[in-house]
């Protein structure tokens, strides 16, 4: 949920998660507190807030001025492209194991089938999350239907520490150079052998 809640001049978003059947403010009492300090009196301790569903923090009429917005899914996909209408396509289970921020589609091994370089994680999370930094940079190695297979950091040469948050190919003649930009530390560069 969006809106300015406590019409101070800027959107409050409000995320939500299920737990069982029943949906709950995602962030804590500290930090609902933080943002909109008009709830400080509304709850007055964590056991209140504990059990308070997003209907008990705002009014109908405050619901339903808000934009609400709704993820279905956590998972990382690619979209493929078949005659102008794109299709969702789940990326490999190791794919899942991290944030994927950035993508970078090439032919790595020359067969002539796409395959593609993944980087991610978030490593600048709240403390009660922790960092998810699972990913080294991933490649997947395609077979022109579709499909992908990763390669372990040894089989790849790819073990990076950090965020990942662009990948660039640059050709120069017969070398092929991989750039990976990484928030907060230098650019980290990889030739393909």
């Amino acid at each position: 949920y969006a809106t300015d809640f406590d019409e101070n001049g800027s959107i409050d978003p409000i995320l939500e998660c299920f737990i069982g059947d029943n949906a709950y403010p995602f962030p804590s009492r500290d930090e609902l507190l933080d943002q909109m300090v008009s709830m400080r009196s509304k709850f007055t301790d964590y056991a209140s807030y504990s059990k308070a569903t997003v209907n008990e923090l705002f009014s109908n009429k405050e619901i339903e001025s808000a934009q609400v917005l709704e993820i279905n899914t956590m998972e990382s996909y690619y979209l493929e492209n078949q005659d102008g209408k794109f299709i969702p396509k789940l990326l490999p289970k190791l794919a899942q194991s991290f944030p994927v921020r950035a993508i970078l589609p090439t032919d790595l091994n020359g067969d002539g089938n796409m395959d593609l370089i993944l980087g991610g994680n978030e490593t600048f999370t709240r403390i009660r999350i922790g960092m998810i930094d699972a990913g080294l940079g991933l490649v997947l190695i395609g077979d022109g239907k579709g499909n992908f297979t990763p390669l372990s950091p040894s089989e790849s040469g790819l073990a990076i520490k950090g965020d990942i948050k662009a990948i660039l190919e640059l050709n120069s003649g017969e070398v092929k150079q991989i750039l990976f930009g990484i928030h907060q530390h230098p650019i980290e560069s990889y030739l393909l052998k």
